[in-house]
């Protein structure tokens, strides 16, 4: 068995495991239509608010929006539903509009097994400028959440960002327009995402970060994840470790393509036994964003001070430096089947690790010459 097919073989397993957890639910409670609860789309936006917020809270109803867009006032104090442990079905049709442009959309504290499906949000004028840590959509310290058939457009910080979660899951979903990250996992405890597409993010596409000053939380799985122009990296693994990054798309971002690290600004655990297989990364660090005030982090791929990692049946294609870009002091990284193309610097840029190197090439790389420096000291 190699190693593609032993990665596969896991993650049918793990996708196995969340489908049985889905299925060993208590049995849920009858559906009542969202107008029936207060919540309308012939309501105030303070009415609305007031309405989720009291009927949402510590409750397990499955509530159904009828199509339409359902005003929010999101403005002043968060919109906290701590507890909800039910379900939220959306109608094709049926949005969530936030007022405030500034502040965060909604909040979830706590709360075991609830299930969104169809979840369509966005901004009643869309946010143009970065607000930190103001998430359109935010869960803290749930357990077993799932979010499916989503569409998320707009905020001023991270469109879907979990917080110290265990087993979040996220299927089918489309996130734009955000100021910061698309979906974002802080400190997440296995994570699952599949079929995502972000877009127009004003940070990372998809992320996965585990910061030190938390519990240690760690695991996660991606499958058939798209980024497209990202004024940040595409995908980014910091501080996380057991993660595995499968079947993705990272086309224009503004920094590196593709990111495992650690980071000391952030004060991020060091990231290990983390896996990239099977994906394109083109045009890595030519959208406009960030990475003009550094200009040096612009690789297709990029590691740093990493534990261990690997990168697998990858293709780098114009990126605006190097193809691949790393150092690991103290730590390994494997590097099998790595394909670049018409990148201005090296293929690969290598120094100071372990290294385990197989079947890689380049082309179009270095007018200098080498497409290949691989430095261990």
């Amino acid at each position: 068995m190699n190693r593609r097919q032993f990665l596969k073989m896991a993650s049918i397993g793990l996708a196995d495991t969340a489908l049985q957890c889905t299925a060993s639910r208590s049995v849920e409670q009858p559906a009542v239509s969202a107008p029936e609860v207060g919540i309308s789309n012939d309501n105030t936006p303070a009415q609305n608010r007031q309405n989720l917020i009291k009927t949402l809270s510590r409750s397990s109803k499955h509530i159904v929006f009828p199509p339409g867009d359902y005003l929010i006032d999101n403005s002043g104090p968060y919109v906290y539903i701590k507890g909800f442990g039910g379900k939220l079905t959306f109608s094709p049709g049926a949005r969530l509009v936030f007022t405030d442009t500034t502040r965060r959309g909604l909040v979830f504290g706590g709360g075991t097994g609830v299930e969104f499906y169809g979840l369509r949000t966005t901004f009643k004028t869309l946010p143009l400028s970065r607000v930190n840590y103001q998430e359109c959509i935010l869960f803290e310290s749930s357990t077993d959440t799932l979010v499916r058939d989503a569409n998320i457009r707009g905020s001023a910080a991270a469109g879907l960002l979990f917080n110290r979660c265990t087993t979040p899951r996220v299927a089918h979903a489309v996130i734009t327009e955000t100021m910061a990250d698309g979906l974002h996992f802080a400190t997440c405890q296995d994570a699952r995402v599949s079929n995502v597409l972000t877009e127009n993010t004003g940070y990372d596409g998809v992320a996965f970060l585990n910061y030190a000053g938390y519990p240690d939380m760690s695991g996660g799985l991606a499958t058939d994840v798209s980024v497209r122009n990202s004024r940040g990296r595409g995908i980014t693994v910091i501080g996380q470790k057991d993660v595995t990054i499968e079947r993705f798309e990272v086309n224009r971002t503004a920094a590196s393509g593709i990111l495992c690290a650690y980071d000391e600004t952030f004060l991020s655990r060091t990231p290990s036994n983390v896996h990239f297989v099977d994906g394109t990364v083109k045009d890595a660090g030519r959208h406009p964003g960030l990475s003009e005030k550094d200009p040096s982090n612009r690789a297709g791929v990029e590691f740093s001070r990493v534990g261990s990692v690997e990168f697998e049946d990858i293709r780098v294609i114009s990126s605006t430096t190097d193809g691949v870009l790393g150092w690991a002091p103290d730590g390994t990284a494997r590097l099998y089947n790595i394909r670049v193309r018409d990148a201005p610097g090296k293929g690969f840029d290598l120094t100071n690790a372990a290294y385990f190197l197989e079947d890689l090439s380049a082309q179009g790389t270095n007018l200098q010459g080498s497409w290949l420096r691989v430095v261990v000291w």
